[in-house]
């Protein structure tokens, strides 16, 4: 979400929360996950995956995202994740595909089933709302990175948590198996929910009880 505009083949977007999804403060914090996003996947150095210039502008209390235009139409062109809310999940392109399986292995992401139906479900290695697309220059791209990283463990009374209080990459990385992107969100609802939720579960208790106190004492 957020108000967009293009000035000078820039794409800026502001972080405000538009829809009553959380709050401005969280759609802050989502913008910089959208950056933390895109620079897991450009540390992967996978040499066929293009990614938009991106940077955020912090002005006088408001976010912005700033990035460069794709050659990319819309629904047209996405041949991986979702552009509907998980009401379609596109993963029918191998060469993206396994691109984004070598993606997830260097990251420890889990690959799961999504969707917001069992029909028009898939299995990928990312969000559901993640975005793979087949330029127009023939190229693979993608955008729409906020919920790379797996969310923590929500906080009740929290709303939305699971879009914005995400783990590091460094806990992900290290964590003894591969976390969902997705967990407790609606797009894994239908699937494997209880096991996905329990294992970031397991990878929330971890960070608290050893690796924080682990880092402060050292």
């Amino acid at each position: 979400g957020g108000t967009k505009y293009i000035v000078q083949n820039i794409l800026f977007k502001f972080a405000v929360d538009e829809s009553g999804l959380y709050s401005d403060y969280a759609a802050a914090k989502v913008a910089g996950h959208e950056l933390k996003g895109l620079i897991n996947y450009f540390n992967c150095n996978i040499e066929d995956l293009c990614l938009p210039l991106m940077s955020l502008v912090d002005y006088r209390g408001f976010r912005l995202i700033a990035m460069s235009i794709l050659p990319i139409r819309g629904s047209e062109t996405i041949i991986y994740g979702s552009d509907n809310y998980g009401e379609t999940i596109h993963n029918k392109n191998a060469d993206m595909r396994a691109l984004l399986k070598r993606a997830a292995h260097m990251m420890n992401i889990k690959e799961h089933r999504c969707g917001i139906s069992i029909k028009s479900s898939s299995s990928i290695c990312s969000p559901a709302d993640l975005e793979g697309h087949l330029g127009t220059d023939g190229r693979l791209y993608l955008l729409d990175f906020s919920r790379v990283l797996p969310p923590e463990t929500p906080v009740h009374g929290i709303q939305n948590a699971h879009l914005y209080r995400l783990l590091r990459p460094e806990h992900v990385k290290l964590f003894e198996q591969p976390l969902c992107s997705d967990a407790f969100s609606g797009f894994i609802r239908k699937f494997n929910y209880k096991e996905d939720n329990n294992e970031i579960r397991k990878a929330t208790d971890k960070l608290i009880s050893e690796t924080i106190p682990q880092f402060a004492g050292d």
